[in-house]
């Protein structure tokens, strides 16, 4: 029984997690797609422009990352767009997460 948990954590840890800026894109696409049709996805929308809106104000005014709202919205948006790039970076063969051990002096010498 705890294979499947520990599994679902490795997946979710290791991989779904690379591919959140690819959600996040699709969602919006999607509300785009969706709010001619419906006031719900016309308020996500404005909501989705609303923060988007205030990451970017956040970017170029460093101050307003200081505001608890506008802080979360900031730090969530830079994470996600970090990850995009990191995944695409893994898939074009930019960069590789291959760990190698540094060359160190002993201690004391």
């Amino acid at each position: 029984m705890g294979q499947p948990i520990e599994f679902a954590q490795w997946f979710s840890h290791k991989f779904l997690r690379w591919l959140n800026p690819l959600s996040l894109i699709g969602i919006i696409l999607l509300t785009v797609l969706l709010a001619p049709s419906s006031r719900l996805f016309q308020g996500f929308l404005v909501f989705e422009v609303l923060a988007m809106g205030l990451a970017l104000l956040a970017w170029c005014f460093p101050g307003l990352r200081d505001k608890p709202i506008v802080g979360v919205i900031y730090y969530f948006g830079l994470s996600h767009w970090a990850m995009l790039i990191g995944l695409c970076q893994g898939l074009t063969g930019k960069y590789s997460a291959v760990w190698n051990r540094t060359q160190r002096k002993p201690m004391g010498k």
